[in-house]
């Protein structure tokens, strides 16, 4: 959806989100991670956004939501812009003599006023018209080959973005398997140490039913002599009351 971008020189950060639909926290994180995107602040300590500002804006909306560039991708792509756009600058400032001469060192093709020049020469027409033809062919390529190198240069992205991710995964998986580990490490110390407290319990109740069959046998052996002794004490009683 286009944008009408209103006749004016700058704007609030309020007026950039009604504009652009993108949110104020947003703006202020694309600040942190963009070079390209520097407002100024008022006096009052608001951000006050120039033209140039909120094209850098929409571009970099269109590059991650859009295009489904990562951060690291849109940057790569505007820091590109930005040497592309300088470039054009400095060749623009240059003597007419000077920017044909870069033309031609960075085609390696004669433009039209050299045809019209060599007109009436066929041969070097021909000539000419041929090396345009390749150089526009040429042209073609390094444009398809760009083109092929941004794929690759996104898919990369998405597939190093997919790796970490994953990596993420296991480094979690592994910490849960090591604390579930030390969990299984320590219920199995517990019960070891349980295991040793029954034992003990079990051994002291041993002994404790030796000493209880010790001790109903001692008090077996008490009470049959004190049966016997008091069966002779009886008897002595007997005979003391008879010879009374």
């Amino acid at each position: 959806m286009p944008i009408t971008i209103p006749e004016k020189s700058y704007f609030k950060i309020g007026e950039i989100e009604k504009i652009t639909g993108v949110r104020q926290h947003t703006l202020r994180q694309w600040e942190k991670e963009f070079s390209a995107l520097r407002p100024r602040k008022s006096k009052s300590g608001q951000r006050v956004y120039s033209r140039r500002d909120l094209q850098a804006i929409v571009l970099i909306d269109e590059l991650l939501n859009v295009r489904k560039f990562t951060v690291e991708g849109a940057q790569r792509e505007l820091q590109g812009r930005d040497e592309t756009r300088r470039r054009m600058t400095t060749t623009e400032e240059l003597p007419m003599a000077t920017r044909q001469s870069a033309a031609s060192r960075s085609t390696s093709a004669p433009d039209a006023s050299q045809l019209l020049i060599l007109g009436e020469d066929s041969e070097s027409t021909g000539q000419l018209q041929a090396q345009v033809r390749l150089a526009a062919e040429l042209s073609e390529r390094l444009g398809a080959e760009k083109a092929q190198r941004e794929q690759l240069q996104r898919s990369t992205e998405e597939m190093e973005l997919r790796v970490r991710q994953l990596t993420e995964s296991l480094r979690e998986a592994q910490a849960q398997i090591e604390r579930h580990g030390e969990s299984a490490a320590r219920h199995e110390r517990e019960t070891e140490v349980l295991r040793h407290q029954v034992r003990a319990l079990e051994s002291a109740a041993d002994r404790l039913r030796e000493r209880a069959v010790e001790a109903n046998e001692i008090a077996g052996e008490l009470r049959a002599t004190s049966i016997a002794r008091w069966k002779q004490l009886q008897s002595e009683v007997r005979q003391w009351s008879q010879t009374s």
